[in-house]
């Protein structure tokens, strides 16, 4: 088992340093030496996020891979030989993002900037790691959640200023952090509006995507981005 790990991590490694936290994976499997990836220093080096693909998982299959090539060209492996990755074609790619096919994620792999999502469709038939930028939540074509995501997308767009200027320094931009503040928490009240005015499931849903954009507010890692805003990057 511990040698299987390594494998795949000597491979995934590969995968995840052709990419970053805001640009996809795009290294192909013909010019890449897969042979010649430090295997040890891979299996320590890649970070396994598990609360944060846990708290994805739960969502189920509701997420899908954007539909377009400059996502995901040569970067969807469906399976790993010995310690090289296998990619999909790309035109097998395209038709899986352009059938919308819904997808759950199972794992998420780092290293350094770099980003990898273990996904599978619910089929069980389609599934490998692909850039964690190459997917996006489907909800983001449901009508009811388009006020909400808007206004959570702008909270987040402030909470990330917020960090930039906590980190500039709090006296230098206190003005600044405190008008933020201030649209902030108006924001979030119209973001309870819109959740109240949803029901059944779709407010459960709303509810925890509040509160998962509250957490964002706190601290501005991609890790706390709330579910619904998979794949805004």
């Amino acid at each position: 088992m511990k040698k299987q790990f390594i494998k795949i991590s000597a491979a995934l490694l590969a995968l995840i340093t052709t990419t970053t936290a805001f640009n996809s994976i795009n290294a192909n499997a013909k010019t890449v030496d897969y042979k010649r990836t430090p295997k040890e220093y891979a299996a320590k080096t890649i970070t396994k996020n598990k609360t944060w693909a846990n708290r994805l998982n739960k969502d189920g299959y509701t997420f899908r891979i954007k539909n377009n090539p400059m996502a995901y060209e040569d970067s969807f492996s469906k399976n790993i030989k010995g310690n090289q990755l296998v990619h999909y074609s790309n035109k097998d790619t395209k038709q899986f993002a352009q059938k919308n096919i819904n997808f759950k994620v199972n794992h998420i792999w780092s290293y350094k900037n770099g980003l990898a999502a273990n996904i599978v469709s619910q089929s069980g038939k389609i599934n490998g790691w692909i850039g964690y930028t190459s997917i996006y939540n489907k909800q983001i074509s449901n009508k009811k959640f388009k006020d909400l995501m808007k206004i959570e997308n702008k909270i987040c767009d402030q909470s990330e200023d917020l960090t930039f200027y906590k980190y500039e320094g709090k006296n230098i931009h206190a003005k600044k952090i405190s008008k933020l503040n201030t649209s902030i928490n108006k924001n979030l009240k119209d973001a309870q509006k819109a959740a109240d005015r949803l029901t059944g499931n779709d407010e459960k849903l709303a509810k925890q995507s509040i509160k998962e954009t509250k957490t964002f507010i706190k601290n501005s890692d991609i890790r706390n981005l709330p579910t619904l805003l998979v794949g805004r990057m």
